[in-house]
């Protein structure tokens, strides 16, 4: 048994679309619980309709002040009476052997202690495995930590034990709405206990324009307390001084000016000595960017990858008043510009463009190279550090 918990929050016309997916479903060995994270667009209306018509499966609404998607798990967990949870966002849906699967995977891992979850995969739309595909050809049992080794990237369509969910709930800030749910995936992972992940797609994923996924840098900014403490775990996994501070440069580089010395080390946890570090390679960047920029001719750039890197260059780009006219990506959006091509595409001549995804293939520079678009291409991994 599953519960399937979806949160929504002015999502009515998705909804519908998440109800048929479960509908479609080849097992009904589930309940539904809709939490309502403060909607004002009636989605209750036609959730109170299908709890009338509905007789394969039981769903639950509740409906709670605006507080965030990270309250509304916690709420939702505490309801919940299935050994599994599965999130399923408004804006994903599930593939019709999805309930089956995870009843079948759960059932084989519910007596081990260390290993508390399941997981499938999650698809786009066209039906390409998000992340890449998995090094792995059935299932493999490793932490959230460890993942990324044996090709599990991205997003994924994680199952965890309910009772293991009540153990770690999420912190909740006051006057804050956000908390990447890394922060307790993370936390679980560090005390030792694993998933087993499996290379089957269950779930469809269509990261929308108003998505949070699609603006988590704006919206952690918006969220300062949770996004420290978020960084800061992280920081406290790393093993070496240098990755830790890595962890929380992209924190400090937005906020250094806005906080106060004290603030921001107690907001980080971290000493006079790594403020002082930290505060030096942000006056770094700056001179590295302005000197690059110094060139009459660099007057008009593009950046390669709309992610958070890509985001944050425009951002340093845009305060040194340097125009970035585009952006080129594989598959996204750019938030920051309404003009994105693909390499595929007829691109425009530009002076620079800026290679900003992290460990991103060097096919990618020599495309560039040889279609002509730029004079110069800079590598740029981090805003840390140029290449």
């Amino acid at each position: 048994m599953i519960t399937i918990f979806t949160p929504v929050y002015n999502r009515r016309m998705l909804l519908e679309r998440v109800y048929r997916s479960l509908c479609s479903q080849t097992s009904y060995a589930f309940e539904w619980i809709i939490v309502d994270d403060g909607s004002t667009d009636q989605v209750d209306d036609e959730v109170y309709e299908w709890i009338k018509k509905t007789q394969k499966f039981t769903i639950k609404y509740f409906y709670i002040k605006h507080g965030g998607k990270h309250r509304a798990i916690n709420y939702a967990v505490k309801k919940a009476t299935a050994e599994a949870f599965m999130i399923l966002d408004s804006d994903d849906y599930l593939l019709p052997d999805a309930v089956k699967f995870v009843n079948q995977w759960f059932s084989d891992i519910s007596a081990e202690r260390m290993i508390v979850g399941v997981s499938g995969l999650k698809v786009y739309p066209n039906g390409k495995i998000i992340g890449g595909d998995p090094l792995f050809e059935q299932y493999i049992e490793v932490t959230n930590l460890e993942r990324d080794r044996y090709g599990l990237a991205g997003d994924k369509a994680e199952v965890y034990k309910t009772s293991t969910l009540r153990k770690y709930p999420f912190p909740e800030y006051p006057n804050e709405i956000f908390l990447s749910e890394g922060i307790v995936w993370d936390k679980i992972a560090a005390d030792g206990a694993k998933l087993r992940w499996y290379n089957v797609p269950v779930m469809v994923c269509e990261y929308r324009p108003d998505g949070l996924s699609r603006n988590t840098y704006r919206i952690q900014r918006e969220n300062p307390q949770g996004w420290a403490a978020y960084l800061t775990q992280k920081a406290e996994l790393k093993k070496k001084s240098e990755e830790r501070t890595d962890s929380l440069f992209v924190f400090f580089e937005y906020f250094y000016d806005k906080y106060s010395e004290k603030e921001m080390m107690d907001m980080l946890h971290i000493t006079r000595v790594e403020y002082e570090h930290l505060g030096m390679r942000v006056g770094n960047i700056k001179e590295q960017l302005k000197t690059i920029l110094a060139d009459r001719e660099n007057s008009k750039g593009a950046i390669y990858g709309v992610g958070i890197n890509g985001n944050r260059l425009f951002e340093y780009l845009r305060k040194l008043n340097f125009d970035i006219s585009f952006a080129i990506d594989k598959d996204n959006k750019a938030q920051f510009t309404d003009q994105t091509y693909k390499l595929t595409d007829i691109i425009p001549l530009v002076d620079i463009v800026f290679i900003t995804p992290k460990n991103s293939e060097f096919e990618i520079e020599e495309a560039i190279r040889q279609k002509k678009f730029a004079k110069k291409i800079i590598r740029c991994d981090s805003i840390a550090g140029f290449l």
